[in-house]
């Protein structure tokens, strides 16, 4: 129910790709994984995530 932030970009390739979140704090790494990507709506440009518990933490670069 809170906002993450925004996709700048995708990253990785055929084995597998990652969302870089521009956040508040910084960038926010998050897996392209249908299991914590849980619905995303191209229209709205709307990714809604359901990630393990301190993956958001864990995956911030915070910024400089």
């Amino acid at each position: 129910g809170q906002h993450v932030g925004t996709v700048a970009r995708v990253e990785g390739g055929a084995g597998g790709s990652r969302l870089v979140i521009d956040g508040d704090r910084g960038e926010i790494l998050i897996p392209f994984a249908v299991d914590i990507c849980v619905a995303v709506d191209v229209a709205a440009k709307r990714i809604r995530i359901d990630p393990p518990e301190g993956l958001i933490e864990l995956n911030q670069r915070n910024r400089s």
